[in-house]
């Protein structure tokens, strides 16, 4: 039901308030309010639909084919917000069907919120768009999506591409990096307890309070086992790691790592 003169001059004064979250009944009206040249009120009506969370997802999916630009283009952004926390595969479709919009503001903003759902297909789609886009502006936030949720199929493309625009530039320098140290967090590594470190280790090895003078002594000397504090025995280790299981009375042990500069 549309609202009145008066109920929508209420529903305006609502949404200054930054607590207000609005109900279902007045979505649509909060919709429609947004095709104004105001933007401070346009962005106080968007904070507010975003507050409303999964019950304004619906009436913003359904608004979405019909509008008309400006409205799409912040649609198209609203439908991204809404649907960031729940990872929602019916909002990533939206947004994929508005990544050949004629209006640019709509491609713009649905590049932007895909990097934000790391769902499958996503990445897929975002390559294929890279592989195809002429528009430096887009290109920007293809890079700026991909940074954020690639693979090393994204990494591969980013790292190759070359460009004489320092705002790309930029950007792609940044997602290269994001999804090297990605890549680098993913990887697993593994200790190979047949191998001697290149340099002593400093152990610190754990057993029962009271027994630290036996697990001490079942340390081989050279490795300067001393008691240091109740239940540990800290030691210069330059062995395969494998020979530590040799201790009985050892509970557990850690590798003592060098602080931090400034520490």
């Amino acid at each position: 039901m549309k609202k009145t003169a008066t109920e929508t001059a209420a529903l305006l004064d609502a949404v200054k308030d930054p607590s207000f979250t609005p109900g279902a009944r007045d979505m649509n009206a909060l919709i429609s309010l947004l095709d104004t040249e105001d933007e401070n009120q346009q962005r106080r009506i968007f904070d507010a639909i975003v507050r409303a969370g999964s019950a304004a997802t619906p009436h913003v999916l359904e608004r979405l084919p019909s509008a008309v630009r400006p409205v799409r283009g912040i649609l198209v952004k609203l439908i991204g917000r809404l649907g960031q926390s729940s990872q929602d595969p019916v909002i990533a479709g939206a947004l994929i069907n508005r990544l050949d919009d004629p209006d640019l503001k709509s491609r713009r903003n649905a590049i932007l919120a895909l990097g934000r759902y790391p769902l499958p297909g996503v990445e897929g789609t975002l390559l294929d768009l890279w592989n195809h886009e002429s528009r430096i502006d887009h290109r920007r936030s293809l890079a700026e999506s991909l940074g954020k949720i690639g693979s090393d199929a994204a990494l591969e493309a980013l790292h190759a591409y070359r460009t004489d625009d320092a705002e790309l530039q930029r950007i792609l320098n940044r997602a290269v990096l994001m999804l090297e140290r990605t890549r680098a967090r993913d990887r697993m590594s593994a200790i190979r307890p047949g191998v001697s470190p290149n340099r002593p280790l400093k152990i610190v090895a754990e057993c029962r309070a009271g027994v630290e003078s036996i697990l001490a002594a079942e340390f081989n000397p050279t490795w300067k086992p001393r008691v240091f504090a109740p239940g540990l025995v800290r030691l210069q280790f330059p062995e395969p790691i494998e020979r530590m299981f040799v201790a009985r009375t050892m509970l557990r042990f850690g590798v003592e790592l060098p602080a931090a500069r400034g520490d």
